[in-house]
């Protein structure tokens, strides 16, 4: 018996050393989206309420809201893995993907819609531009670094999932700057 675990012992050595048995740690980026996820939430109650009351200060609230999301984004840039993550782990982040960008078109979208709230609360739309800008740069730099550690079999979910925001953010562009 004890042979037979000694002439396993260097196939499973073997495996565990085997850089082509791929593996990777994504529980910080799943926090990191944990974190996004509640703060885009924010993003979208401060949109809500200050819609229906378009003052300075609801603005505010919104752009502090806004600048805590682009905190969290800087904040996980690191935490995506430099090399290519497993297939699990592609899943994993195909599915967190689907999950959270939702809820970030919905939160885009109600900026679009306020658009009249902030002349309302004479909130020029280059402030709201500089904000926007600011978040767009970040993002970018993650969904870029996002996509280089995806795996082929999750590359196609993330990808549609990201053009669904580069073109939401355009028309973010397009409504403020």
């Amino acid at each position: 018996m004890f042979s037979r675990i000694l002439v396993l012992f260097p196939l499973v050595a073997f495996a565990v050393a085997n850089p082509l048995v791929a593996r990777s740690d994504i529980s910080a980026l799943q926090q990191d989206f944990s974190a996004m996820e509640k703060t885009v939430a924010d993003i979208q109650n401060a949109c809500d309420q200050f819609k229906s009351t378009p003052t300075q200060t609801n603005a505010m609230r919104f752009a502090a809201a806004t600048q805590d999301l682009d905190n969290e984004i800087k904040k996980a840039i690191p935490d995506v893995p430099d090399e290519v993550v497993s297939d699990a782990d592609g899943q994993t982040i195909c599915t967190t993907l689907k999950d959270f960008f939702p809820k970030v078109l919905s939160a885009l979208d109600c900026l679009i819609s306020a658009k009249g709230s902030f002349a309302t609360a004479g909130v020029p739309d280059s402030a709201v531009c500089s904000v926007t800008n600011n978040l767009n740069g970040d993002n970018s730099e993650f969904i870029g670094r996002l996509d280089a550690a995806c795996p082929d079999s999750a590359k196609g979910c993330a990808q549609d999932l990201t053009d669904q925001i580069v073109a939401k953010a355009a028309e973010v562009k397009k409504a403020y700057c």
